[in-house]
Formats: structure tokens, C-alpha cells, sequence
């Protein structure tokens, strides 16, 4: 349900964004509409307060829009249901004033010579909406209403037959834009769908890539790269980085005795011992080879690195197993190096070193912590 929850807000946030994006080229076209109208009629001269007003009006709300526009993706992120209704609400808000002035124009004798171009630049803009904003539910339904219900109204109360015309006319529109926009909608809706769960499937195949199927922990073809970039990082700036190399003791010997598939429990439990000492952000543990995991440490010193060593070891060593009610011990030696980079190449050198620490935990007795000064081999460096 959760998963299904955010594919849900995923949709609703890229939608929304999509609209930001569709409706931005009309920000200022009702202000440039209205002195065009204003100055071609003459109205500035009659009615020049009328004129001005309005203009300021549609002016502020443009630049109003304009900023949410551009703090849109921020608002959507952290604050959604404030963005979407935000964006909603500046459109159908400029809509909604095109449309008084429209009815004032129907209405009003003194305002009839901008009536027709009012009138026309109202269904227009519905119109045009069929296409820009039915990717919004909302605003497929709300903003050709916003734009024609107050000319709609104030046929009503000024019924004539040229009038009845435009209403008659300005019904059979909304009908039209009301079915243009609602294959828009589905059309879109299943569009952004389908490349959600493209999006998510291409996601879960790179994860399945690069995760191991038996203990869940990233597997060597992720590790390789990732220590790749975390030594030429260190390298840049002069950090120590460290490698811890597990190796499960004996574990051959708990394969023989208890099968494979037991073997196979014994592996994903310590891989999640490991993983619960391994948290730190940039840190990566990984499944080295059959029994093997490594860890990358960045900005960790031998110190540092010994400490983390030694609860790993001591947690892998505190699991509690049982095959057939009879308790099995599982133990693991670590080989660990650390160095500061001195040049982006041979990073392979260091997993050398940890190498030949994990030699030497195995030799002398296992279930132990060996370190491998690689400050005072340079040639491991």
C-alpha cells in the first residue's frame, strides 16, 4: 500500500510540474489581451480607470504566477497539496477575472464595442485549455467555467436574441472542449502511467544488477566501481580510505557438515551481521566471493577502521545458530588496510593489502582482527 501510495504522489507531482510547464507561455497573454482590445476599441478613452485597473490587475497576477512558477519544483517536493492548489488557484483566478470583464461587456451598453472580441478571446482561451490544462482534473472542468459562466450569467438577465445566440453558441463549446479535453486527459494519464512503470522496471533491473540474489548485499561488479570513485575522492582530497576483507572460518567445513542449503543460512545471517556495522552514508559492503565480503570505508583511518573491524567481528561471532536443535558457531577473520591516496591509480593495492591482513588472521588462529599498515608501505599506496 505504501509503494502504491507514492507511485500515486510520483504521478500527481510530475503532473503538476507538467502543467507548470504548459501553462508558463500564457502568463501575460490576458494582460497583453486586454490593453490590445482596450486601445483597438477605444475604451481607454471612455472608460481609461476601467482600463488601467484591470491591466494593473492582470499584470500583478501574472508576476505572481511567474514567481510560483519558478519556485514550483521546490514547492511541489516539500510542500504538494500547497503547490497544486497554488497553481490552481492563479489560474482560475485570472480565468475567472476574464470572465467578469466578459459578462460586464455583454451586460454593460457603454462596454458593447469590446463585447464580440471579449466574447471570442473567452472561448479561445477554453479552447486552447482543452489542450494546455487537461492533464489537471481539476482545471479540465473548473476553467472554462471560470471563463464563461459570468458571460452565460449575464445573458440570462440581458435576454435577447442575439444574446440567446452566444449562449446557445458558448454551451455547445464547452460541450466540445469538455469532450476534446477528456481524451486529452486519458490519453496522458495512461502515457504517464506507462513511463512511470517503465521508469520503475528499468530501476529494478539496475538494482538486480548490482545486488547479490543469495544475501541481498551489493554485489563485486557494484563494489569495483564504487571503490573506483571512492579512492580517486579520497585521492582529490586528501583522505584516508579504508578496506576490511571478511572471510567466514571454516566454512567449508559447515557446508560438509550441515549441506548447502544450511550453508546458504549461515551466509545471509552474516551478511546481515555485517551489514548492521556497515551504516555509515558512503560506506559499501559487499559480497566478495563465496564466503568472502568487503567493506569500503571512506574517510576512515586504521584507527577508525579497526574499531569497526572489531564489532563485525564480535557481532558475526555472537550469532546465535541452530541446525537440527544443535547450536553452530560461525566465526570470520578480517584482513584490513587504510591509506591516504597518493595517486588515482592502483587502488587495487590496497584490497592487496587487506588480502595479505586476512592471510595473516587466518594463520594465526582466525576469528581475529589483522591490520595492514599501508602508511608505511608506499608501494601499496
Amino acid at each position: 500500500m505504501t509503494d502504491e501510495t507514492e507511485d500515486v504522489g510520483d504521478l500527481q507531482k510530475v503532473a503538476l510540474l507538467d502543467l507548470g510547464k504548459r501553462v508558463a507561455s500564457g502568463t501575460f497573454v490576458y494582460f497583453v489581451i486586454w490593453l490590445t482590445i482596450s486601445f483597438a476599441c477605444g475604451l481607454q478613452h471612455a472608460h481609461r480607470l476601467l482600463v488601467l485597473v484591470n491591466a494593473l490587475l492582470f499584470l500583478l497576477v501574472a508576476l505572481l504566477r511567474t514567481a510560483l512558477l519558478r519556485g514550483l519544483p521546490a514547492l511541489a517536493e516539500n510542500l504538494f497539496p500547497l503547490a497544486r492548489a497554488g497553481l490552481i488557484g492563479i489560474i482560475l483566478l485570472s480565468a475567472l477575472h476574464w470572465g467578469v470583464l466578459t459578462a460586464m461587456s455583454i451586460h454593460l451598453a457603454s462596454l458593447a464595442g469590446i463585447r464580440m472580441p471579449m466574447v471570442i478571446v473567452a472561448c479561445g482561451i477554453a479552447g486552447a485549455a482543452a489542450g494546455t490544462m487537461a492533464v489537471s482534473p481539476v482545471l479540465r472542468y473548473l476553467f472554462p467555467g471560470a471563463l464563461l459562466i459570468t458571460p452565460l450569467v449575464a445573458v440570462l438577465l440581458d435576454f435577447s436574441a442575439a444574446n440567446a445566440l452566444i449562449a446557445a453558441l458558448s454551451c455547445i463549446y464547452v460541450i466540445y472542449v469538455g469532450t476534446a479535453s477528456k481524451v486529452v486527459n486519458t490519453d496522458y494519464w495512461n502515457a504517464l502511467t506507462n513511463r512511470l512503470l517503465l521508469e520503475q522496471r528499468a530501476r529494478q533491473l539496475e538494482e538486480l544488477s548490482i545486488t547479490d540474489a543469495l544475501t541481498g548485499l551489493r554485489n563485486r561488479l557494484y563494489f569495483d566501481a564504487h571503490f573506483d570513485a571512492e579512492w580517486r575522492r579520497a585521492c582529490r582530497q586528501r583522505q584516508p580510505v579504508a578496506i576490511l576483507l571478511v572471510d567466514l572460518d571454516h566454512f567449508k567445513r559447515v557446508n560438509d557438515s550441515y549441506g548447502h542449503a544450511f550453508g546458504d543460512q549461515c551466509l545471509k545471517a552474516a551478511a546481515r551481521a555485517a551489514q548492521a556495522e556497515i551504516q555509515r552514508t558512503g560506506d559499501v559492503l559487499a559480497r566478495y566471493g563465496g564466503e568472502e565480503f568487503i567493506a569500503v570505508l571512506g574517510n576512515t583511518d586504521g584507527r577508525g577502521a579497526a574499531a569497526v573491524a572489531e564489532r563485525l567481528r564480535a557481532r558475526v561471532a555472537g550469532l546465535q545458530l541452530q541446525h537440527g536443535g544443535q547450536p553452530v558457531s560461525l566465526t570470520c577473520s578480517i584482513g584490513l588496510a587504510s591509506v591516504v591516496p597518493a595517486t588515482p591509480e592502483h587502488g587495487f593495492r590496497l584490497i592487496n593489502s587487506a588480502d595479505q591482513a586476512l592471510y595473516q588472521a587466518k594463520r594465526l588462529g582466525r576469528n581475529r582482527v589483522e591490520t595492514y599498515s599501508a602508511e608505511a608501505a608506499p608501494a601499496s599506496a
